[in-house]
């Protein structure tokens, strides 16, 4: 009932024309690789989000809204908001962000 993570990878689904390729920034919780039912790295540092971006046809990057700002600063225009969930008892929130190719179109 509190579970956010499958709610979370339905509408990534929903949102997605091809497969999704998942990624954690600064987040990532177990439950999300299990709906996932694929392999979702986790990065600490924009240079290795930045590989994974640009390797990636249809990247959707799951973290929280406190390091979605910092994202969003870094890599200004690059991303479209597609949902974000309370977490349960924290104050936080997670965010999914998709990305876009460089003329904004969606990848």
């Amino acid at each position: 009932r509190y579970q956010f993570a499958k709610p979370l990878v339905d509408q990534v689904h929903a949102h997605c024309p091809g497969k999704p390729e998942m990624v954690g920034y600064r987040f990532l919780q177990e439950s999300v690789v299990y709906y996932a039912a694929q392999p979702v790295p986790n990065f600490e540092h924009f240079d290795r989000l930045r590989a994974f971006l640009d390797a990636s046809q249809n990247a959707y990057v799951l973290t929280t809204d406190r390091h979605a700002a910092e994202l969003l600063a870094e890599f200004p225009g690059e991303f479209d908001e597609v949902t974000r969930r309370s977490r349960f008892l924290r104050s936080e929130e997670v965010v999914v962000l998709a990305s876009k190719m460089p003329d904004g179109r969606r990848r």
